[in-house]
């Protein structure tokens, strides 16, 4: 994927957490998530009532932990926010983001292998998380005004043995870039009426 006072400008700590916007229906024209019968995380809401929360793998001689991409999701804002991190996911209960699901496993820190580092991204004023590894993806996060708050984990560029893609999804309608992992992200992203942007790169599957 700290709670925005409005009148309040955010301060740099602010933006190190999840995000310090507001919520999406009055900061958008035409954006109703509130009243949406069907987001891309609502749209998996039979899948959340057994849904838990797990930890990184141990890290071994030849590699870096595997940490769970968490998908965490926030009515109010509209917003889908994955995070590879304890910030991120600390950021998201305090900013009253619901957990969804885990979506894949990224290394916690590069590898002998290629990878690429996964950022998350923020834009204050569409209160979006965005989180993207692809050179291109990030111009255009960059371009649309989204600023850079940390490194989520580290992914690979390629299909790897034991792999998924991890795809971005947006929503032209409530200005919601949603990345995510799994077969059910996909199709609820398709059913709520999210364009395919394309894909991140590759991660371990859940």
């Amino acid at each position: 994927m700290t709670l925005l006072i409005r009148s309040i400008v955010c301060s740099a700590a602010l933006l190190a957490l999840a995000g310090c916007g507001g919520d999406k229906s009055s900061d958008k024209a035409g954006g109703n998530p509130t009243g949406a019968s069907s987001t891309a995380a609502n749209a998996a809401a039979a899948d959340t009532s057994g849904a838990t929360s797990t930890g990184p793998e141990t890290a071994t001689a030849t590699e870096p932990a595997r940490v769970p991409l968490k998908l965490y999701w926030s009515q109010a804002r509209g917003d889908n926010f994955t995070t590879g991190t304890e910030v991120g996911e600390q950021s998201a209960i305090a900013s009253q983001y619901q957990y969804i699901r885990e979506e894949g496993r990224a290394y916690s820190a590069p590898t002998q292998l290629a990878t690429l580092p996964l950022y998350l991204y923020w834009n204050d004023r569409l209160a979006d998380n965005y989180t993207v590894a692809k050179p291109s993806s990030i111009r255009d996060a960059e371009l649309r005004g989204y600023q850079r708050i940390r490194v989520e984990g580290h992914i690979f560029p390629t299909e790897q043995s034991g792999t998924v893609p991890l795809r971005v999804f947006y929503s032209p309608e409530r200005g919601d870039f949603f990345t995510t992992a799994t077969k059910v992200g996909v199709q609820s992203a398709l059913d709520s009426g999210y364009q395919d942007v394309g894909i991140e790169g590759y991660v371990f599957e859940k």
